[in-house]
């Protein structure tokens, strides 16, 4: 049987609406109802808590066989190694607020046997995706 998840993320900024999520459901139209709910609101500046949705993602009740995540983005993670937006464009632009490491999320990932798809919305998920890639293959 098919079940399926959903993580919302935000900027940190938002505070306890940062993370929005459902939990694995065989329900579709509790999920569809779910993501219907989503707004995107909030946010002091362009990049958005990527690596506190993807600590959301491992956190969930993975028990399958196949275990797929389809992340789709339209914002980099904070930091000035992923964009080109500057100090000013990003309010945790010299360190990821909550201590949080690609390398260590995405380790755990492959731990429990997630398999990666990224989609990008549009060009600003470009230059994170290109470093988190490099850092990755050297895994």
């Amino acid at each position: 049987k098919l079940r399926v998840a959903f993580v919302g993320y935000r900027d940190h900024s938002v505070g306890f609406m940062r993370i929005e999520s459902l939990g694995f459901t065989e329900n579709i139209e509790e999920f569809q109802t779910f993501v219907n709910s989503i707004a995107a609101t909030g946010g002091a500046d362009a990049p958005e808590d990527v690596l506190g949705g993807l600590e959301a993602v491992i956190n969930l009740a993975w028990s399958s066989a196949s275990k797929v995540v389809f992340h789709v983005g339209d914002a980099p993670q904070h930091g000035k190694q992923f964009h080109d937006l500057g100090s000013n464009g990003d309010s945790y632009y010299s360190v990821e607020p909550r201590g949080l490491h690609v390398e260590d999320l995405f380790k755990n990932m492959k731990q429990i046997g997630l398999k990666y798809f990224f989609g990008k919305i549009n060009n600003s998920t470009d230059k994170m995706f290109n470093v988190e890639e490099q850092r990755l293959s050297k895994q």
